[in-house]
């Protein structure tokens, strides 16, 4: 230890496996703490009654810091709730994943119905093509068969005229031969 400087195993009752570290650590008061860290050996230590800490490798921990418990317990604490909204996280990832399968079979259900309702569409147009050809058959037959009724009308009408016509010509002869 370096001078004036006491070891812990002066004030303390300890059991034989700790006296070797206890005669390693020493207890100064803190302005001392920070001049005497100089003269530590490897393995040696000083400490204040306030909870300071110099150790013989330059690492110095002040009382009103954290210490390495507290330090140790907020990480841990830090690492359950980083546990915790994994957990959130990753059942949520579940659920969007569950509903994003959902979306694509409707998506896929929906595009093989827009499939079937368009090769509808394609006979419903062939039929109603078809039907507006059929349509324009009957209505070009049902115009020559009245075309041809008028027609025949027509002669029948002519012929009418024409044995009435006859007949007066002939009762005309016959008048006019009388």
């Amino acid at each position: 230890m370096p001078a004036e400087v006491k070891p812990l195993i002066d004030y303390v009752v300890a059991p034989p496996e700790l006296a070797w570290r206890l005669a390693h650590i020493g207890l100064v008061e803190v302005q001392k703490g920070y001049k005497k860290q100089k003269h530590l050996k490897p393995g040696q230590r000083l400490v204040s009654l306030s909870g300071d800490l110099w150790r013989w490798d330059g690492l110095v921990v002040s009382a009103n810091s954290f210490s390495q418990v507290s330090q140790h317990l907020t990480a841990r604490n830090h690492l359950k709730e980083l546990a915790e909204k994994e957990i959130i996280i990753r059942n949520e990832a579940l659920r969007f994943a569950a509903e994003s399968e959902a979306v694509r079979k409707i998506v896929h259900d929906a595009r093989q119905n827009e499939r079937y309702y368009i090769q509808q569409r394609r006979k419903i147009q062939k039929q109603l093509s078809k039907s507006e050809k059929v349509l324009a058959q009957i209505e070009r037959v049902t115009r020559e068969s009245h075309l041809s009724v008028l027609h025949d009308r027509q002669n029948q009408f002519i012929s009418v005229l024409a044995q009435g016509a006859s007949k007066s010509i002939s009762r005309t002869r016959q008048n006019c031969l009388i």
